[in-house]
């Protein structure tokens, strides 16, 4: 495996990575500096889209491994992993959401809420959740623009729906809390890595794409608490 390594790091090769906007600020970033440290020659090209972008970005052979939030059914494409990522409320730390351990659905009747578009694959997730119940959002904002949700959190103007995906650093830092969202009706995403289900992945593309598993399957140990 030592000497497999060491070839790949003295070959020139490149590798195209479509991916979910929201793994660019710290899930991508964080996995490409350590393999840029294995394979100082190895190039990469990372675009970022959204989630429904990701699988025909594969099936046309324009990107090489996908990074979504959530699996595919397509025949012509394969997931690698695919793992339940925890969902609910970004909220301000001096939010008195932010001292609940979860919330509900019924917490957010008189809360200002930013939505994402329907081009980010968490508006699905709300919107089934919600499907044919009479609950409505207090809107102010929506847009498609994951990081620009979260800056108007941190700015006080209301609150978000996500996954831990995207905000790891104010999390980690403290200035937002991640608070858990329970209702029956919900149905987490999933932070999936897929490859093209009929081309053979580069032997680098396979090492990238297991890196990809190992540090989504490590997310569920940083931000879902042990019960």
């Amino acid at each position: 495996m030592r000497s497999f390594v060491s070839d790949l790091g003295l070959r020139r090769s490149h590798v195209s990575i479509v991916a979910a906007q929201a793994t660019s600020t710290d899930f991508l970033p964080h996995a490409i500096a350590e393999l840029k440290n294995r394979f100082s020659r190895v190039s990469f090209d990372c675009d970022f889209t959204g989630t429904a972008n990701v699988i025909p970005r594969l099936i046309d052979g324009t990107a090489d491994i996908g990074v979504a939030f959530q699996s595919s059914s397509d025949r012509r494409v394969r997931n690698v992993i695919s793992v339940p990522l925890p969902f609910g409320v970004i909220v301000h730390v001096d939010h008195h959401l932010a001292k609940k351990s979860a919330v509900r659905l019924g917490d957010f009747e008189d809360e200002l809420v930013i939505l994402p578009d329907h081009s980010i694959s968490y508006r699905m997730v709300l919107d089934r959740m919600i499907e044919g119940r009479s609950f409505q959002f207090r809107s102010t904002v929506t847009s498609s623009e994951p990081t620009f949700i979260v800056s108007l959190v941190r700015y006080g103007a209301g609150i978000a729906f996500g996954t831990p995906v995207g905000v790891e650093r104010e999390l980690s830092e403290g200035s937002l809390v991640f608070v858990p969202l329970q209702d029956r009706h919900l149905k987490p995403p999933a932070l999936t890595v897929t490859v093209a289900a009929d081309r053979a992945l580069s032997p680098l593309a396979s090492v990238v794409a297991e890196r990809f598993r190992n540090d989504a399957a490590l997310l569920l140990k940083r931000f879902v608490p042990e019960t």
